[in-house]
Parts: C-alpha cells; sequence; structure tokens
C-alpha cells in the first residue's frame, strides 16, 4: 500500500470514528433527560381524543355508570361532550344526569358539566317517587360528598315545582336550598 493511500485510509477511519464519536456524545446526552423537561414537553404535545368511554365504579355499594362519547384531553384538562351519568342506589332508587358538555380537571379532581337535566328516582313507602331535575351547571369535587347547582335547579313532577337559585344534593339525596326558593304546587285540589 502506498503512503498517500495509506493516510486517506486513515483520515477515512479518522472521520468514522469522529462520527461515531459524536452520535453517541448526542445519545447520551439524550438518555440524560430531565424527568421535568420531559413532563413539561409531554403536557405540550397536542390533545388527545378518546371516543365512546364507558365507566362503572362502585362506591359504598351504590354503582355509579358514567358514558361520554367524546373526550379531548388538553394537559390535565379533560374536555366532555354529552355526559350520560347514572347512580344505581343500593337501597333502591336511581339517580340519571345528563349534560350537553363540560370538563374533568385531573389537577383538582373536579368535574363541572352544562346544561343539566335528569331524574331522581326515590323510593317511599307508597312505592317511588321520580322527580325530574334542570340546571345550567352541575358541579362536583372528588373531596365533597354533595353534587352542586351554583347557577340553581329546577325540580318538578306532577304535583310540584321547585326553583332555587343555589343548591346542592347529598349522597343521600336530601336537596340544599342555600338562598331558599319557590314551591309552585301544580296538583289541581279535589
Amino acid at each position: 500500500m502506498s503512503a498517500k493511500k495509506f493516510s486517506i485510509f486513515k483520515l477515512w477511519i479518522i472521520l468514522a470514528l469522529a462520527g461515531v464519536f459524536i452520535l453517541i456524545r448526542y445519545a447520551l446526552r439524550d438518555i440524560k433527560l430531565d424527568v421535568n423537561l420531559l413532563r413539561e414537553g409531554l403536557s405540550k404535545i397536542p390533545a388527545i381524543v378518546i371516543e365512546n368511554i364507558s365507566l362503572e365504579r362502585e362506591v359504598h355499594g351504590d354503582i355509579w355508570s358514567v358514558k361520554i362519547p367524546y373526550i379531548d384531553r388538553d394537559g390535565e384538562l379533560f374536555n366532555l361532550r354529552s355526559i350520560d351519568i347514572t347512580r344505581l342506589i343500593k337501597t333502591g332508587g336511581s339517580w340519571y344526569f345528563f349534560g350537553d358538555n363540560g370538563f374533568y380537571s385531573n389537577d383538582i379532581h373536579m368535574a363541572h358539566v352544562n346544561k343539566v337535566r335528569g331524574t331522581l328516582e326515590v323510593l317511599d313507602n307508597q312505592g317511588g317517587r321520580i322527580w325530574n331535575l334542570e340546571s345550567p351547571e352541575l358541579n362536583w369535587t372528588e373531596s365533597e360528598d354533595a353534587i352542586d347547582f351554583p347557577q340553581g335547579l329546577t325540580v318538578y313532577d306532577s304535583e310540584f315545582l321547585l326553583n332555587t337559585p343555589e343548591a346542592n344534593i347529598n349522597k343521600s339525596g336530601v336537596v340544599l336550598l342555600r338562598r331558599g326558593g319557590v314551591i309552585t304546587w301544580t296538583k289541581p285540589l279535589k
């Protein structure tokens, strides 16, 4: 091998080794990524869309079911469309809530639902009673034992109509009127 060919060969070897060294250096730098930087980067990825979710959970013997046809996640916030919530009470009766849209915050474990409609079926000595309800919004926080209706609540059946500017319903089904309310009897007197 001539000296000229040998020096070109050495040059190619040196360049190849330098290239491998540079690749290894960048690979090692990427492996040492800071977890907080990674977490911050992941929170900036575009929203993820999930469709047709059904969840069921037992809480103190009651069965809660949630059906949501569309969820898009943006960081720790989950935007929801068409929320369908059912509670089958172990002692009998059920609750049903339907909302047009809302969100769930994973940071504070809180749900908010807009344009709520639903029914509360309560068993009593005469068999049972079904009350209809409507509200502009519903709030639920995991740490609370109540569902809040901060923009008012309307509850009605064939006998009465209750309107209140602010209310909540505890887990037993007791409706607390925070700022009073108006009851109108709709059943005709005999």
